[in-house]
């Protein structure tokens, strides 16, 4: 159980580092690609992200299910919830934005990825203290 709390809590502090580099330099950035090679940015931004996150958001998915299916206390559960929050940000607000985003550039929909990317970040942020916390009281 340590270990896989252990394998869970460093696939969330990379998907926190990730985020917050996503959050402040990468999605702010997009408004520096001119209108007319737009388009080929973003699809080069989709498939080498999803190259990256996809992979450790399915990791992190899994271990965060097993860890709340073998010992369901309220930390985990918490810690579920959170993510289950972000996937849902992720595909109901974030990648509809990116496929429009993926036909042509807009201020707009790069303004709402950039705010509505910060409940992602907050949440990745939180369940990192979380887990922080739920490993520190492990060892005591």
């Amino acid at each position: 159980m340590q270990e896989l709390t252990l394998i869970h809590f460093s696939l969330c502090l990379l998907m926190s580092g990730v985020i917050w580099m996503v959050q402040i330099v990468h999605y702010p950035s997009f408004k520096f690609i001119d209108k007319k090679s737009f388009h080929l940015f973003s699809a080069f931004h989709v498939k080498s992200i999803s190259f990256i996150v996809l992979p450790l958001m399915l990791c992190e998915l899994a271990t965060a299910t097993l860890l709340t299916i073998k010992q369901p206390d309220i930390a985990f559960i918490i810690n579920l919830v959170l993510l289950i929050f972000i996937w849902m940000i992720t595909f109901f607000i974030s990648m509809p934005l990116h496929k429009k985003l993926g036909s042509k550039r807009d201020d707009q929909s790069i303004d709402k990825l950039i705010l509505s990317n910060w409940a992602r970040t907050v949440f990745w942020t939180a369940r990192s203290i979380l887990l922080f916390v739920i490993i520190i009281s492990k060892m005591e």
